[in-house]
């Protein structure tokens, strides 16, 4: 039966095979390994999108859409797309469907081909990967109201500890123990704080999937190095 993957990684394995690295919207993440003669001369790349068919006897498939032929001459996207097959292969558990996460991670590269957007608006949309990343995985945040009060007014910080939203008014004696809550995740979202949002995020991936190991070095090429424009 055909189906479709995202390649994460693929190389050599050993002299005579190949590994291949993949997530596919109803195994997860899966591990294949090929001959080079099934590899032939095709050269597959992080991001690659394939479909066709896959097992123990059988290598069939063709790149259906590749995001590095966009990504190679723009930064941003380049950087997006490392983090995105990167931070997948180091989260997510072995043969476990994660079929909202896969559509969004495959609508997410599939835009990085679309040269009319500004690079805030890629950022933007990683900024939410991130976040549904943590979600998937059991970690999801809770923004709709204060995890003290109750209310959703006026709401300023998140909880360093469960991740839930802490108005301004009930965390203002302990602020310095709080995280800001980024204006691009309020209800409704303003202003243009993306890089205060990848920072909330980058804690709690840190915190909760990665055992406090930090993440990988493109993603702090993003947080470091990228200068987000004001839309």
């Amino acid at each position: 039966m055909s189906s479709s993957w995202i390649i994460l990684q693929c190389r050599r394995w050993r002299p005579n095979l190949y590994q291949l690295i993949c997530f596919s919207e109803h195994q997860g993440l899966t591990v294949h390994f090929v001959f080079p003669s099934q590899i032939a001369k095709r050269h597959f790349q992080p991001g690659d999108m394939i479909a066709g068919t896959i097992d123990q006897r059988t290598f069939d498939v063709q790149t259906v859409f590749s995001p590095q032929v966009f990504a190679l001459s723009n930064g941003t996207k380049l950087a997006i797309l490392s983090c995105v097959t990167e931070l997948l292969q180091l989260t997510l558990p072995a043969n476990h469907p994660y079929t909202h996460l896969y559509q969004a991670t495959e609508q997410l590269l599939r835009s990085l081909d679309d040269n009319f957007q500004q690079p805030f608006e890629y950022v933007a949309a990683y900024s939410y990967f991130e976040r549904l990343l943590l979600e998937e995985m059991g970690f999801g945040l809770s923004l709709d109201s204060c995890a003290v009060t109750g209310t959703s007014v006026d709401l300023a910080y998140i909880s360093p500890k469960t991740g839930r939203a802490v108005s301004r008014e009930a965390g203002v004696s302990y602020h310095e123990k709080l995280l800001p809550l980024p204006d691009v995740w309020q209800t409704p979202p303003k202003g243009s704080d993306w890089d205060q949002a990848l920072k909330v995020s980058e804690f709690f991936i840190k915190k909760q999937l990665r055992a406090g190991q930090e993440l990988p070095f493109m993603r702090t090429y993003l947080m470091g190095n990228l200068l987000l424009p004001v839309p």
